[in-house]
């Protein structure tokens, strides 16, 4: 495996927090609302997953894990992401809470926490995972997520960041639940921030993607490619 490669931010933070912080990619989701595997369909000439993974890159995560499933999106990782861990869940009919349990228990005890992304929702930016985890540290709450609002609404998103004090409390979970049904009955225990802008949207259906590629980021605009053209949805 090639040897990591910190980035700038994350070198900087090994000296100014002890808390080494790890994310974790959840891309192991069978797709059926879109009928082919999300984390590689093209935005910009670059998979999905790949927009995610060079996200975390530019931020202070030191290490990136992803789960997949067992219908794996590539016969074998791509050289561009050797710097990546790659956890292959057994049982992707487990839901989202089976895909996150097999995450949490790939990443070393060495990391005191771990930021939860999606692979379908390219539009995060690194600044937003720094000040997310920056928010749970210190004193660290148990989990920190962003709230991003915009036109009235109020919508919970991700990053996720949860403190391995917390890692056991995942075990718990069933079916779809993610990370944030842990702390349903203790909300106290989950620290929150506001985010003055829309949530980024999840690429769940054909109807997402292709309005993922009309609507492109203002501050970095990406071109379209052939292949990314949206057309008619057979009926």
């Amino acid at each position: 495996m090639a040897r990591q490669t910190l980035s700038p931010a994350a070198q900087r933070h090994l000296v100014d927090s002890p808390t080494r912080v790890a994310a974790l990619v959840l891309a192991a989701g069978q797709s059926s609302r879109m009928g082919k595997p999300k984390a590689l369909l093209p935005w910009g000439g670059i998979p999905l997953l790949e927009h995610v993974i060079r996200t975390l890159r530019a931020s202070r995560v030191e290490k990136t894990w992803v789960v997949i499933g067992r219908d794996r999106p590539f016969s074998a990782p791509p050289p561009r992401f050797l710097d990546v861990d790659f956890v292959c869940t057994s049982d992707p009919s487990g839901g989202l809470s089976h895909s996150l349990q097999t995450g949490l228990s790939a990443v070393p005890d060495a990391f005191g926490a771990v930021a939860i992304l999606l692979a379908d929702q390219p539009g995060i930016e690194s600044q937003l995972v720094d000040r997310v985890i920056e928010a749970s540290l210190p004193p660290p709450a148990l989990a920190t997520r962003p709230i991003f609002k915009a036109g009235g609404d109020s919508v919970p998103g991700h990053p996720f960041v949860l403190m391995r004090s917390a890692f056991g409390l995942a075990n718990e979970l069933t079916g779809d639940q993610g990370a944030r049904a842990i702390f349903r009955d203790n909300p106290t225990a989950l620290r929150e921030i506001e985010v003055k802008a829309p949530a980024p949207p999840d690429v769940d259906t054909p109807e997402d993607y292709y309005a993922l590629i009309e609507k492109r980021r203002p501050s970095s605009p990406l071109p379209v490619s052939r292949t990314e053209k949206p057309g008619p949805t057979s009926s």
